[in-house]
């Protein structure tokens, strides 16, 4: 199973263990490894922007295959609102408010 292998192979934050403070992108692999579990609440827990992240994959990806006439539009949204939560995750993480 792909979660099994990404459990054992997770790489190591350089950010983390350099300066000893978290990514913004820290819990993205514990996030994608619970999403491919079935474990929608942790994979949230662990790190909110994942399911953003793919959901604009996808939007990007079926914007250059068919090319919709609003595609870009949602695409460049789809991606501001994943920068966005990413972001006040971080924010909230930083300031110890969960």
């Amino acid at each position: 199973m792909i979660a099994d292998w990404l459990e054992k192979h997770q790489l190591t934050c350089s950010v983390k263990s350099h300066l000893g403070i978290e990514c913004p992108g820290c819990g993205t692999q514990r996030s994608l490894i619970a999403l491919f579990r079935g474990d929608i609440i942790a994979s949230i827990q662990y790190h909110p922007g994942v399911i953003l992240f793919l959901i604009t994959l996808i939007i990007v990806g079926l914007q250059i295959k068919f090319n919709f006439r609003n595609g870009g539009t949602v695409a460049m949204w789809a991606f501001i609102s994943t920068v966005t939560v990413t972001m006040v995750n971080y924010a909230l993480k930083m300031a110890h408010v969960y």
